[in-house]
């Protein structure tokens, strides 16, 4: 949840009764802000009738907030700001209905004292916070030397002027954090310090030969929204160009020998090999790369894919997706599956599979009906297939239209049974083997978790099946998300 949601309301009265009602009222144990919706942009960035309180004792709550200010007129709504404790920071907002009732709670409301002190009630002013960036006068100073003190930084920028505080951050054992803050009484005398020792060596500063960085002070919130801008403006500039996602690659390839590796399909725009957060140096397996146009993506799938040359394994090449796409692709599979037919259930044309003669997903064996045709991906339901084998069974099994049958190769790897088959017949060759590999050790899940591994690619597929503790871990991987969903 982005804890935010819309009511509407067939009669407005109801919704001026619920706007009354439940606002500065508790909704899982937190206050809510009741507000109508305003669709112009430019009006709610104007603030018109918002007012500013600030000063505002800690124990104050927004009843009383609304206590104080609804004698004044209709409270279209209000809030006070918290930490992420849900202490509050002091001040809030109320906005009004009409200017009259804002500017009556300005002309009453002003300098009163409550819990021993004076709040300040002011009109909201959206121009604010711009004019105070350009008027800055709180600077943040690191690459401190870790013996430099509050007091020793206080006397070094006082040479640029009034400097009416100065902190330098410790942790838990007061020990410095080498970074701290530094505010002048005017911007002019910050403006002074930060060209005077931005990117200098201060030996009363700085760690030996490090210059010391000096620049405004950035809240963090200001600074999430300015991360938040940037990865915007990036996926943007990065959806103009394709991606494609590269796994299984040696630990020893870097973002260089990926870019060179692409190369020779067309131009690249950017290589990026992930590594662990921890330890930069050791390559996670997988990265992503960027190319210049679509004709330059659909060379680097059809001639790189399953290549060997910078991968122990058959290297996986695919478009690279976000990860909210990939959790809704999952998510779609898992739904399929749910809906999949059990062990005993209906056969495709209403006939009756034996139990004793399943193979995965509710399939019968490839032993028992050779290689069956077309089949839906990561379903295990056949659209059409060969004509099954006479089988000693009871139960009457139905016969679809025949197919021309294909013989299945004994001694030759699966790699090759699979390499003059068609996509579906592959899926479906593939689903059988892994199916069987899985059902020795997870019985009652082996259809779903196939099901899911059968979503990666084949050549992927190929790998873990070479690789008996790599599938254990894909498996443990699929368990997982099925028992987080409860679906198993």
């Amino acid at each position: 949840s982005l804890g935010y949601g819309y009511v509407n309301f067939q009669n407005p009265a109801d919704a001026d009764s619920a706007l009354e009602r439940l606002t500065a009222t508790k909704l899982g144990g937190q206050y809510i802000r009741v507000s109508r919706v305003e669709r112009d942009p430019s009006k709610r960035r104007t603030g018109q009738n918002n007012l500013v309180i600030t000063h505002l004792p800690v124990q104050f709550d927004i009843p009383d907030l609304k206590e104080l200010f609804s004698k004044y007129g209709t409270i279209a709504s209000l809030h006070i700001a918290t930490d992420e404790t849900g202490k509050s920071r002091g001040y809030g907002h109320v906005m009004f209905a009409t200017p009259e009732a804002s500017k009556a709670a300005i002309d009453e409301v002003n300098g009163m004292e409550i819990g021993g002190q004076k709040i300040t009630v002011t009109a909201y002013n959206h121009t604010y916070q711009e004019e105070k960036k350009k008027n800055f006068s709180n600077l943040y100073v690191r690459d401190l030397n870790a013996n430099v003190t509050s007091e020793s930084l206080t006397k070094v920028l006082s040479q640029f002027g009034n400097v009416t505080s100065a902190t330098v951050r410790v942790d838990e054992e007061g020990k410095s954090k080498c970074f701290g803050y530094c505010c002048f009484a005017t911007h002019e005398e910050a403006v002074k310090a930060i060209e005077a020792c931005n990117e200098k060596v201060f030996p009363e500063l700085s760690e030996g030969e490090t210059p010391i960085k000096m620049d405004r002070f950035i809240s963090k919130g200001e600074r999430q929204r300015n991360q938040e801008k940037s990865r915007q403006l990036r996926r943007a500039e990065n959806a103009k160009y394709p991606s494609l996602y590269v796994k299984n690659f040696d630990e020893t390839v870097t973002d260089e020998i990926l870019k060179d590796f692409f190369n020779r399909c067309g131009e690249v725009r950017a290589a990026h090999v992930m590594r662990d957060r921890t330890n930069p140096n050791i390559s996670r397996g997988f990265g992503f790369v960027t190319v210049k146009d679509h004709t330059t993506a659909e060379r680097c799938l059809a001639e790189l894919r399953d290549t060997l040359e910078i991968s122990k394994g058959p290297l996986y090449v695919a478009p690279a997706m976000r990860r909210d796409a990939r959790r809704n692709q999952v998510m779609q599979s898992m739904n399929q599956q749910r809906r999949m037919p059990g062990p005993g259930a209906m056969g495709p044309m209403g006939g009756i599979f034996p139990m004793n003669r399943m193979g995965f997903g509710g399939m019968p064996p490839m032993g028992s009906m050779g290689v069956q045709m077309g089949m839906n991906q990561g379903m295990g339901v056949p659209r059409q297939m060969a004509r099954p084998m006479p089988a000693r069974t009871t139960m009457p099994v139905a016969r679809p239209p025949m197919s021309q049958p294909m013989a299945q190769p004994q001694q030759q790897s699966l790699a090759m049974v699979i390499a003059n088959m068609s996509p579906e017949q592959a899926k479906n060759v593939v689903g059988e083997r892994i199916y069987n590999t899985i059902i020795t050790k997870h019985p009652n899940e082996a259809a779903k978790v196939t099901g899911m591994l059968l979503e990666m690619d084949n050549s992927e597929i190929l790998h873990l099946l070479e690789n008996p503790e790599q599938l254990d871990a894909k498996v443990n991987e699929a368990l997982d998300v099925l028992a987080k969903h409860q679906v198993m």
